[in-house]
């Protein structure tokens, strides 16, 4: 194969592999904030209901009350001032950007790459494109925490572990079939 093909290929491969990683850490960076939209606005909801009763009933002349209303109303100032919903979304955002990036440096791998019609000017200039691409994804992306990154981590080694049982189970089969 010709190295200039061959180094576009590297290079569509690297940016292939990195914005799979960085999909990986950005959907893992959605799923606390899912959470904590899902369970602070139960608490809140509930809260607030106990601290309506609460006072109706005058129970130990609202003091009860005003400290559940006084948790409601913290719970609420933080979850305001946080913005889960918004983080959340911005994640999944990249995330799916990264997504489609991933799918796009790995046609240009396997068929763009490949193809005899195209020519190297060519090439270099649809690699140029996934690379701005991947670059700007990069100045848009908010920062993804640790615990995050290491959850997505995690799981992308698992699956290229079972991506790789399952190439040598076929590997063997082929192996088998041959004897």
């Amino acid at each position: 194969m010709d190295e200039d093909i061959e180094r576009l290929r590297d290079e569509s491969r690297r940016i292939e592999q990195v914005s799979l990683v960085a999909a990986e850490n950005h959907y893992a960076a959605e799923s606390p904030w899912y959470r904590y939209i899902s369970r602070i606005g139960t608490l809140t909801a509930v809260l607030s209901a106990i601290a309506s009763a609460t006072a109706f009933k005058n129970l130990c002349h609202g003091f009860v009350a005003g400290i559940i209303s006084l948790v409601v109303t913290i719970l609420t100032a933080v979850t305001a001032a946080l913005k889960p919903e918004s983080r959340a979304a911005l994640h999944h955002k990249m995330a799916k950007g990264y997504e489609a990036l991933y799918n796009q440096a790995g046609y240009f791998y396997r068929v763009e790459s490949l193809s005899h019609s195209l020519p190297v000017p060519d090439l270099e200039k649809r690699l140029r494109s996934l690379s701005d691409k991947f670059n700007d994804l990069n100045g848009q992306s908010p920062p993804v925490p640790g615990r995050s990154y290491r959850l997505a981590k995690k799981k992308l080694n698992e699956s290229r572990g079972e991506v790789v049982k399952a190439q040598k189970e076929k590997a063997e089969e082929k192996t088998d079939n041959f004897q």
